[in-house]
């Protein structure tokens, strides 16, 4: 895990999903950003794997990245 640093961006913790500002304090992992200090550090289910793309269906709108191409 990376040190933790100012987001330029505003982004999704990949950790509880939600959304931060940017100049919220954010470390870098293998998977994206998350909060330094992440609220909710619980594990987020499994979601659904596109057998086409290989990547994991959007939970709210279900979609892949071949869907939005």
């Amino acid at each position: 895990m990376s040190r933790p640093f100012e987001a330029q961006y505003a982004g999704e913790c990949t950790d509880c999903e939600d959304r931060f500002p940017a100049g919220t304090l954010i470390t870098l992992t293998a998977h994206g950003a998350r909060h330094a200090q992440c609220p909710d550090t619980t594990p987020r289910p499994a979601r659904a794997v596109c057998p086409r793309c290989f990547t994991e269906k959007k939970s709210v709108i279900g979609s892949c990245a071949c869907e939005e191409i």
